[in-house]
């Protein structure tokens, strides 16, 4: 998300810095937004066909 990306700067930062644990870090993170990204997709295919009638249907 939006606060997402600005902690995700951090995190590449504390890689830098840091060790392998850093790195570690950024993907255990990073697989989390991409996790939510994924999911926000599945439920938008699914239901996108019946927004679609809904609207047609009003108009």
């Amino acid at each position: 998300g939006g606060v997402g990306v600005t902690l995700f700067l951090g995190y590449i930062a504390c890689a830098l810095a840091c060790n392998g644990m850093g790195i570690l870090a950024i993907f255990v993170f990073f697989g989390g937004e991409l996790l939510y990204a994924i999911l926000a997709t599945q439920i938008i295919k699914k239901y996108w066909k019946k927004w679609r009638v809904k609207g047609n249907e009003v108009n």
